[in-house]
């Protein structure tokens, strides 16, 4: 299985799920999303509703996922986005206009879907000058 595709249905879970967690369960489950070394403390900490020096303490520095802007509301688009990706299906422009749109940097979307930044910047103006 894809790992980015497994590490982005891990954060949605942990997103979906962290309200109903106990501090050893959260803790459990950053650490384990943070070996995928996918997000950042940023994101980690969006997912999990933890403090970032919560997660500073408990993830090793060489776990440190990269940085862009995420919302965890997106991650549903994202996985469609990345399963599409995968099974060289269509992906619509209008699915990466919302992930953008939804407060996702270019470079987490295509950090977290496998399409290139310019495949991104390129159906993003697309859509926006309504070309589809």
């Amino acid at each position: 299985m894809d790992q980015t595709l497994q590490a982005l249905r891990e954060g949605l879970a942990l997103y979906r799920g962290s309200a109903n967690m106990n501090r050893q369960q959260r803790y459990d489950a950053v650490v384990s999303l943070a070996e995928w070394k996918l997000f950042s403390v940023q994101h980690l900490a969006q997912l999990s509703g933890l403090s970032k020096p919560t997660i500073y303490s408990w993830i090793p520095k060489e776990n440190w996922g990269l940085g862009g802007s995420f919302n965890p509301l997106s991650l549903d688009t994202l996985i469609q986005i990345r399963e599409n990706a995968n099974n060289s299906l269509p992906v619509s422009d209008m699915l990466i206009g919302i992930a953008l749109d939804s407060g996702n940097s270019q470079l987490v979307v295509s950090r977290f879907t496998g399409l290139s930044q310019s495949t991104i910047s390129r159906r993003k103006h697309d859509t926006s000058s309504g070309v589809q």
